[in-house]
């Protein structure tokens, strides 16, 4: 996913906080679950996101998986419960719009399919 990202001019980037709640739901579905995960974002038309162990990636599928927007660099923290800032970069100028969506729609599709996970099947 990385080798994409060069190719492409970063219009900004910033720090970013992420909710503890969020970042170990990203953490463990990267563990789980084949990676790089691809989850298509209901309400954001044409924007999936690529969820790695090291990057979280919105592409638009229409235009070839053209970055939109990224976030990578996971500070390490001291505890599970406390927020984890990372780095945010912005590839299109609506990013920002998106970009905070993105992250609850792939977030309830993860806790959706590690709930599944988690649940031990029905036999007959």
């Amino acid at each position: 996913m990385n080798m994409q990202l060069r190719d492409v001019s970063v219009l900004s980037a910033a720090k970013y906080s992420i909710d503890a709640k969020v970042f170990n739901t990203f953490r463990l579905a990267s563990l789980r679950l084949k990676t790089p995960i691809r989850l298509m974002l209901p309400g954001l038309r044409t924007l999936d996101m690529l969820v790695d162990h090291s990057l979280w990636l919105v592409v638009d599928r229409s235009l070839d998986d053209l970055p939109i927007v990224a976030w990578d660099q996971f500070d390490n923290r001291s505890a599970i419960h406390s927020p984890v800032t990372c780095r945010v970069r912005y590839f299109h100028f609506h990013a920002a719009a998106a970009a905070n969506k993105a992250l609850q729609l792939a977030y309830e599709s993860l806790s959706q399919q590690l709930e599944h996970l988690s649940k031990p099947a029905v036999s007959v």
